[in-house]
């Protein structure tokens, strides 16, 4: 008989053991299932109007959906559910962002938790988890003030570019805003070509309706070099009713013409060049002084020179900016940008080390190829199959040109965790530029950042510079 009890004991013993509920924060940059980061910094470090993010496992859950409750004066505190998908590789990732209603029921669940400066200080913040014994606790630093270093992100986002954006331009423009992308892409489809007929903008009217979101530039892309136009005297007669016309549209919306950066090549070769500073001298000479905008890509294989006068946003590809190009007037900007296929394959951290790159290189602003490029991806009926039961649960047709930033059913967009690191580069290259002007540190090797590699280490600097350290 105390055999049998004993056994008992045991079996009663290992079911709550079994049972036990557990929470466990991790960094949110390294999203392998199998190598995530325990969080080990005293403190969540977060600029005022800026935001941070912590992973949560919750483990032991019963059958229920976990919903939470915070208690903060210092910072706003949002959670999101990150179910376990599979990558290209067959490893078990964290990547789509998706509302806490859309959770499995399953015994071990992982959240994302999202903290956003609103007053400056150190607080320790309390959450409760539903459904469960657990009261959490998280300290968090929100600094003073917010630097006024600028730093910009381009997604080249397109409202219906494909069936996964048809008809989602709201849940678009609201994504770009809440991450930090305030620059879009006017693709050519949506505008008239410069010819000597008469211009009808009704396309772009219709792609830029009144009444929708604003943003800080609009990139007004030709793609000339696959057109095979000429810069002949007809294009100079064409070229000043265009702007023209192109103006007038962004007048009725109320969009300074300060926003437009005509976006006339792609990637120039040496022709495109000259064609770039032909245009540009001509826009000069009928008095429009536009801002001009260029990618310079994996092709380009010395230093052009440009001829501007007003502002030239010249946006290189990573591995080539040492050919970025010279400017003959001081007003212009240096970008970098990816093109990142394989989407899933590639981990948070490489996004967020973008903001490393882009300081070391003196540019001030980052972009990634694409938001949503699947077009060559999958298959029509692996399409549809994504838009039934949700992008994050099928594999794409041809996962090599899966470019895209987000998850999509037919009804609603999600971000990547790929999306949210791009957009932390933001405040990263903040703090990056706050340091290296406290310390006065000003070489990569010297100041012991690595933000791929060891992001714990960052995190910790970032700290001590809100502590004053």
């Amino acid at each position: 008989m105390r055999k049998i009890h004993f056994l008992f004991l045991i079996f009663y013993f290992g079911i709550n053991v079994a049972n036990a509920q557990k929470a466990d924060w991790y960094l949110p940059w390294e999203n392998e299932i199998s190598r995530l980061a325990v969080d080990k910094v005293e403190a969540i470090p977060i600029l005022l109007k800026g935001s941070n993010y912590r992973i949560l496992k919750i483990s032991g859950t019963d059958a229920n959906r976990i919903t939470f409750k915070s208690s903060s004066k210092k910072v706003k505190i949002s959670f999101s559910y990150l179910p376990s998908i599979k990558n290209y590789n067959n490893q078990s990732i964290l990547d789509a962002v998706l509302p806490l209603e859309m959770q499995d029921l399953s015994r071990e669940r992982f959240f994302l938790v999202k903290f956003e400066g609103i007053y400056s200080g150190s607080e320790n913040v309390s959450i409760s988890v539903s459904n469960t014994t657990l009261n959490l606790s998280k300290t968090v630093m929100v600094s003073n003030s917010r630097p006024s270093t600028q730093f910009d992100i381009n997604v080249w986002a397109y409202f219906d570019y494909n069936l996964a954006l048809k008809g989602k331009r709201k849940q678009i423009e609201d994504m770009l805003h809440t991450n930090g992308v305030n620059n879009i892409v006017i693709p050519p489809f949506a505008l008239p070509s410069i010819s000597n007929k008469i211009a009808s903008f009704s396309k772009l009217e219709n792609y830029l309706p009144i009444g929708a979101a604003k943003f800080k530039r609009y990139f007004i892309f030709l793609d000339l070099n696959k057109k095979g136009v000429k810069f002949d005297e007809n294009f100079k007669i064409s070229y000043k009713k265009w702007v023209d016309g192109l103006r007038e549209v962004f007048k009725s919306r109320s969009i300074p013409i300060e926003s437009i950066y005509i976006y006339l090549i792609d990637e120039p070769m040496p022709e495109g060049i000259q064609f770039i500073n032909d245009v540009v001298s001509l826009d000069q000479a009928l008095g429009f002084n536009s801002n001009f905008y260029s990618t310079f890509g994996s092709n380009t294989n010395q230093v052009y020179s440009i001829k501007n006068n007003k502002t030239f946003l010249a946006q290189i590809v990573s591995k080539k900016i040492n050919f970025k190009p010279k400017f003959i007037n001081n007003t212009y900007n240096y970008w970098t940008y990816d093109v990142v296929s394989n989407s899933r394959n590639v981990k948070p951290l490489y996004f967020i080390s973008k903001s490393a790159e882009a300081y070391y290189s003196n540019s001030n602003g980052i972009g990634v190829w694409n938001f949503c490029d699947i077009s060559k991806a999958y298959s029509n009926a692996d399409l549809a199959k994504a838009l039934n039961v949700g992008s994050w649960k099928t594999k794409p047709t041809n996962p090599t040109y899966d470019y895209s930033l987000i998850y999509f059913d037919k009804n609603k967009i999600y971000p990547s965790l790929r999306l949210l690191a791009l957009s932390s580069a933001c405040d990263d290259y903040i703090f990056l530029s706050d340091l290296m002007k406290n310390d006065l540190v000003r070489s990569k090797r010297s100041s012991g950042i690595d933000l791929r590699s060891n992001y714990t280490n960052w995190e910790v600097k970032k700290l001590n510079t809100l502590n004053g350290k």
